[in-house]
């Protein structure tokens, strides 16, 4: 599939414990940041390996604020091999409110200086961040 950029491998995993997902369900009920960055690193690296492609992973999707769940968190768990898989970095964001609020210069520059910190981590390593869900947009947001 030639224009396929990115596989997003699981989403919001901070609500799995609470789901009774699978995954938690094995793992004796308990979800955490450290035991979904091992999983991420685990799946992305066998994904890319099965498909013979590297850049082809979207790690990350969470939904909580940075930093617990955030890109900065995961990309420093990552080895070098988990890490040339990675296509971009992602995170959910859905500020809500009324049109006025979404509209508002102060509450967006408010909104999106919780994700400082995971632009840098991803910057540094060369990848894009991506908001790949929000309630106020169509559209993805990238941010390079």
């Amino acid at each position: 599939m030639s224009n396929l950029l990115a596989i997003e491998l699981g989403n919001e995993p901070e609500y799995w414990a609470g789901a009774k997902q699978p995954i938690v369900v094995n793992n004796g009920g308990s979800w955490t940041p450290a035991e979904d960055a091992e999983s991420q690193n685990d799946w992305g690296t066998r994904v890319g390996q099965a498909l013979g492609r590297k850049s082809i992973i979207q790690y990350g999707n969470s939904n909580q604020s940075p930093p617990t769940w955030g890109a900065e968190e995961l990309i420093a768990t990552m080895n070098t091999t988990a890490e040339s898989y990675a296509f971009d970095y992602a995170h959910h964001n859905y500020p809500g409110g009324s049109l006025t609020s979404l509209m508002s210069h102060a509450n967006i520059v408010s909104n999106m200086k919780q994700f400082n910190s995971d632009v840098a981590a991803t910057v540094a390593v060369g990848k894009e961040y991506v908001l790949g869900e929000t309630n106020s947009s169509k559209y993805l947001t990238r941010f390079h």
